[in-house]
C-alpha cells in the first residue's frame, strides 16, 4: 500500500487554516476498506476521510485539519483500522507547530525552533535472566508456656 505523506506536519501562525491531505492507496489484489480512523491522544486536529479513485484504483483521501487556536506544539498519531484482520493498524504521525504572531510586526514569531527529529531506531530488547528464587527459611516456633497441674507455668 502507499501512504503519501507518511507524516503530517501542520505549521503556521495562530488563526491560519492549516490542513494536509494524505492519500492512501491499497495495493493488494483485493482492496481493503478503511473501517475506522482514530486519533491517539488529542483533539488538536480533526480528520475527514473520503473514498476517491487514483489511476483507476480505489483510494482514500484523509484530510487532517488543525483545531488549535493558540501558539504551541503538539505531537500525536492517527491509527487507521481496515477490514483486513491480517493487517496491523496503519499509523500516521501528526505534528503541529502553531506560531505566535508578533504584535509589533504582525508576522509569525516562532515560539520554539524545532529541530527535525532523527530517524529513531527501535529500543534494544534486553533479556534479564531470572534471579535465583529465595527460599523462605522455616521459622522457629516460639515456645508457649506449659502450664503445670498446680496452675504455674515453666
Amino acid at each position: 500500500m502507499t501512504i503519501k505523506p507518511q507524516r503530517v506536519i501542520l505549521r503556521g501562525p495562530v488563526g491560519a487554516e492549516l490542513s494536509k491531505k494524505v492519500i492512501i492507496i491499497p495495493e493488494t489484489p483485493v482492496p481493503f476498506k478503511i473501517m475506522k480512523v482514530a486519533q491517539m491522544h488529542s483533539t488538536n486536529f480533526r480528520t475527514t476521510l473520503k473514498e476517491i479513485e487514483k489511476s483507476g484504483k480505489k483510494a482514500y483521501e484523509l484530510t487532517v485539519e488543525n483545531m488549535v487556536k493558540k501558539a504551541g506544539k503538539y505531537h500525536d498519531q492517527i491509527n487507521i483500522i481496515t477490514d483486513r484482520s491480517d493487517f496491523m493498524p496503519l499509523t500516521i504521525r501528526v505534528d503541529g507547530y502553531i506560531d505566535a504572531i508578533d504584535p509589533q510586526t504582525g508576522k509569525p514569531a516562532p515560539a520554539v525552533k524545532i529541530k527535525p527529529e532523527p530517524e529513531s531506531t527501535p529500543p534494544k530488547m534486553v533479556i534479564v535472566p531470572p534471579s535465583k528464587p529465595v527460599m523462605p527459611q522455616p521459622s522457629k516456633p516460639e515456645s508457649a508456656p506449659v502450664p503445670t497441674p498446680d496452675g504455674n507455668s515453666f
